[in-house]
């Protein structure tokens, strides 16, 4: 009777608040549905640094020394391979050259004369007229005159090689990245005076650092999606190409 009681007091109620307007309490449906499986991505997140490959981002440094006498190149700018970028002031360089020439040209003379004289001496030597020592004197003043003929067209070709170092070539087709050096900036011949960075945006990739418990978890040739914050809902296929082997002593993470 109890329980009776109780469902007739609860009813009470319900007709009560209903009669002093308060809505009665929806009723709920409850739909059941057949269990079904399915697969679960197990996803790692990792942030990093998107860049070109290493092999296809250079540094483009004059092989020589001097001041930039021209950059022909912006930020932005496409480059082919072996487009020139920007060029060094050569007239030094140019002078060389010539002096080098000059004495190429010398020896050369020099050469052509002491074969002559060689062969003059041979042909006397033949006819009984000079001696054995002629000959020999003038086969060693032709060998010693070849020898500075090689010589002086190896500085020459030195000297040439260093006139084309002053021009300044992309080694890669790409984009231009930064300008470092602009017109009447000096530069020393070396990788630590770059004029500009070139990289083919073609390919990127994406530098990580992961925990040792991701590391064992991730594996060459996994899938990888790759997002931009500066690109909302844009989103890359990649995959992953390297996997650290150990983590870093000092911060416990490793590479990916």
């Amino acid at each position: 009777m109890r329980a009776k009681e109780a469902l007739l007091l609860v009813a009470l109620a319900a007709c009560r608040k209903e009669a002093e307007g308060e809505p009665a309490p929806a009723k709920k449906k409850v739909r059941c549905e057949a269990v079904v499986t399915s697969e679960v991505a197990d996803t790692i997140e990792l942030a990093g640094t998107i860049a070109p490959l290493p092999d296809r981002d250079a540094l483009v440094a004059p092989q020589v020394g001097g001041r930039v006498l021209q950059v022909l190149v912006r930020e932005g700018d496409a480059t082919t391979e072996g487009q020139t970028v920007a060029r060094i002031d050569a007239a030094l360089l140019g002078d060389q050259a010539k002096e080098a020439e000059a004495a190429l040209a010398r020896a050369r003379a020099e050469r052509q004369n002491a074969e002559a004289t060689l062969a003059r001496a041979q042909r006397v030597f033949e006819h009984g007229i000079a001696a054995r020592q002629e000959v020999d004197d003038a086969t060693t003043r032709a060998a010693s005159a070849r020898a500075a003929e090689a010589e002086a067209d190896a500085v020459a070709q030195r000297a040439r090689r260093q006139v084309e170092r002053a021009t300044v070539r992309s080694p890669l087709a790409g984009v231009v990245i930064k300008v470092f050096r602009r017109p009447g900036e000096l530069v020393d011949g070396t990788p630590a005076t770059p004029v500009v960075e070139v990289a083919d945006p073609s390919k990127l990739e994406l530098l990580a650092h992961a925990s040792a418990a991701d590391l064992v978890r991730l594996a060459a040739g996994q899938p990888a999606t790759v997002t931009v914050a500066a690109l909302p809902g844009t989103t890359w296929a990649g995959s992953v190409a390297v996997v650290s082997p150990a983590v870093d002593r000092a911060t416990g993470l490793g590479t990916v």
